[in-house]
């Protein structure tokens, strides 16, 4: 990590339409590369918190249900992004 980049906690979350067994989360802050599983709370939502370093840039992602619907968070911001997908996106704070 470089100095003075403080990682910033970010609390992901989705409350599916329908029942699911398992939902993860892929974001382009690793280039979609590894699988972020969430868990279920109280609330019937699937959540975890993730520590980026606070570097200003935007970052896409997205929620997989049952290893194989991926899906937005449809209460969160969306943009269709590069080849046309539509992600949630989110801007990390720069500090």
């Amino acid at each position: 990590m470089p100095p003075g980049r403080p990682n910033v906690p970010v609390r992901f979350w989705l409350r599916p339409e329908c029942p699911v067994q398992s939902v993860s989360l892929r974001w382009s802050y690793d280039d979609w590369t590894k699988d972020y599983p969430l868990t279920r709370n109280a609330q019937s939502e699937w959540e975890i918190t993730l520590y980026p370093l606070m570097d200003g840039r935007r970052i896409e992602f997205k929620f997989i249900l049952d290893q194989v619907n991926w899906v937005c968070n449809e209460q969160q911001p969306t943009q269709v992004c590069r080849g046309g997908f539509r992600n949630n996106v989110m801007y990390v704070p720069d500090d």
